[in-house]
């Protein structure tokens, strides 16, 4: 009996000191000049929390404006779980965030899961294909030839994916042959199968 009664007040106490952690969040959410407040709250709420998806999911209802930044203090403190947390969140942010998501779980995520971080966004947001492929280049985490090939994985169109380059011109995907150059006064003429100075085609 004794054992029963201690269960469920440890539970109830459990219960009541999330309660009191959320309560804390929502009004530091509520005071959102002091940022430091809200996102030391935030960092407390998703460490003791028990699922970090679930209370990631809690807390963004109660700041809508710090989604970006909950879900890089849970993927820090949780890297693991970058896929989960990526799926807590695409619901709940507008298409123009999900390349700067999914920058942030990738630059968290172990070296397994980046790939796999990359083809899940571009699959929920084929439109953000290209964007995604950029911010995640920009995080230097992993080489853009990687990149490329899991945004590809994820159904990204590969006609509409470009590699950007240090001149800021795009590059050619892997396996692309690249263009046929002609050298002026050089050309082959046609039917022989060499020649130099017009590009005459032969009649014959």
């Amino acid at each position: 009996m004794k054992k029963t009664l201690w269960i469920l007040w440890t539970t109830f106490a459990a219960l009541v000191g999330s309660s009191n952690v959320y309560a804390a969040t929502e009004a530091s959410c509520s005071l959102y000049k002091n940022h430091e407040i809200a996102m030391d709250t935030i960092k407390a709420s998703l460490a003791q929390a028990d699922s970090a998806v679930t209370s990631l999911q809690a807390l963004m209802k109660l700041c809508p404006n710090m989604i970006l930044e909950m879900a890089d203090v849970a993927s820090t403190l949780h890297p693991d779980l970058s896929l989960d947390i990526f799926n807590a969140v695409f619901a709940n942010i507008p298409s123009d965030q999900v390349a700067e998501l999914t920058a942030i779980l990738v630059k968290n995520a172990p070296a397994n899961l980046r790939s796999e971080v990359v083809q899940l966004a571009v699959s929920q947001s084929p439109e953000s294909a290209q964007a995604i492929v950029d911010a995640v280049i920009g995080t230097e985490t992993m080489q853009s030839t990687d990149v490329i090939i899991a945004a590809l994985s994820g159904g990204a169109d590969p006609a509409t994916i470009t590699e950007p380059t240090a001149a800021g011109t795009p590059s050619t995907l892997p396996g692309t042959p690249p263009p046929v150059t002609t050298t002026p006064g050089n050309t082959t003429t046609l039917g022989t199968g060499s020649g130099s100075g017009g590009g005459t085609a032969s009649l014959n």
